[in-house]
């Protein structure tokens, strides 16, 4: 089918299926355009499934053969059945925008998780390089969403003045900074049951952003070396795990005795908790470590390059805990140097510059709010 008829056929599709009644005790949830179960969308189903099991909850994949909790119906992106899924949904939770969502009616309710605690680089509107089709897109997402949400003064002002968006934005709890922390064992434990990784090892992860173009060269670093000065610094043995942004999950990392690739791992927070050191970029997981106050070491080779030409920083980058690397030598030196107390500080005060305030338990304040809309219907 040529593109042009595929995108004709599904406007229609959006059209006939957007005069579908909701039903009241049905959700919909989606995660990176389908990319797995994760994010805030999975902590909030786990909770609404908790409080009521009879809720009707599907979930967009890309893959229907993808593993999800039993309770959750696997509906393919870009198919009849997801458009709708959605028509039939009283409820809609997602973490990124998309014009991919037929026309909402009054009784249909939208939150908008988005899929960064707190971005340390631009976006939005405040991006230097957006294209004019995710633009439009956004501008339509932000239109139709009813809530969104942050545990940040950062965030809940860039929410109000850079996502095109006039609606309610609350300060709660983001559940994955809950998860991260309260699952912190649980998903330890998880994770190295699932890549074979004994008890006594400890684990860094490696999880940087996507770059405009989707350049990759800068994700070339010595990770023998890394893992060798993690071994030294820390006094213990350390298997690394490295995950591509979703954007680039077509791609891999070479295996190798210490270091695994698992760019296919669909929830980055279970990878959150599990780790005892976070190696990243610019990407928002950066937030999400310093607010679990574990070991964050930035590995930014490109640091003048993406602050001039790329997204650029919506804060000043020499306020976060660690200093930009720009050599995998000044990586390795920020590792063998790392001071725990002085850093513990640094993200003390970096917080309280953010106005970071998470109660752990924003998947039980927003699914709240959820109920509270089924309830007037």
């Amino acid at each position: 089918m040529r593109i042009k008829d595929y995108i004709f056929n599904n406007r229609i599709i959006k059209k006939i299926v957007s005069f579908c009644p909701a039903d009241k005790n049905t959700m919909y949830f989606e995660n990176f355009r389908g990319k797995g179960f994760g994010d805030d969308p999975r902590y909030i189903a786990e909770e609404l499934h908790r409080r009521n099991p009879k809720y009707k909850m599907y979930w967009l994949t890309e893959d229907k053969n993808i593993k999800l909790p039993s309770y959750l119906i696997p509906v393919k992106r870009n198919t009849t059945h997801a458009y709708y899924a959605l028509a039939k949904s009283s409820v809609w939770v997602s973490n990124i925008k998309n014009s991919y969502k037929p026309r909402k009616k009054s009784n249909q309710f939208y939150v908008q998780c988005w899929h960064t605690t707190l971005d340390i680089k631009k976006n939005e509107a405040s991006a230097k390089k957006l294209e004019a089709d995710y633009i439009a897109a956004a501008k339509y997402d932000a239109s139709i969403t009813d809530l969104m949400y942050s545990d940040n003064d950062i965030s809940y002002a860039n929410y109000k003045n850079n996502f095109w968006y006039s609606g309610e934005v609350i300060r709660c709890g983001v559940p994955r900074v809950g998860a991260t922390i309260k699952k912190a064992a649980e998903f330890s434990e998880k994770i190295r049951n699932e890549y074979g990784i004994s008890g006594e090892k400890k684990i860094a992860v490696y999880m940087p952003t996507f770059r405009s173009g989707r350049k990759t060269d800068v994700y070339n670093i010595n990770f023998e070396k890394v893992i060798s000065a993690l071994n030294e610094r820390f006094s213990a043995q350390f298997v690394l795990l490295m995950k591509l942004h979703p954007s680039m999950s077509h791609l891999s990392f070479k295996n190798t005795e210490n270091a695994i690739d698992v760019t296919a791992h669909t929830d980055p927070y279970e990878l959150l908790g599990a780790a005892d050191v976070v190696i990243s970029d610019y990407s928002g997981i950066v937030f999400d470590t310093v607010a679990a106050d574990k070991p964050l070491f930035l590995a930014a080779k490109d640091f003048e390059e993406y602050k001039t030409q790329d997204r650029g920083f919506s804060i000043e980058y020499d306020r976060l805990p660690s200093k930009p690397c720009m050599t995998d030598e000044e990586l390795i030196e920020c590792i063998k140097t790392f001071n725990e107390e002085e850093y513990l500080k640094k993200c003390r005060e970096f917080k309280n510059f953010a106005g970071f305030e998470d109660d752990l338990s924003g998947e039980i304040t927003i699914a709240d709010i959820i109920e509270d809309f089924l309830k007037k219907q």
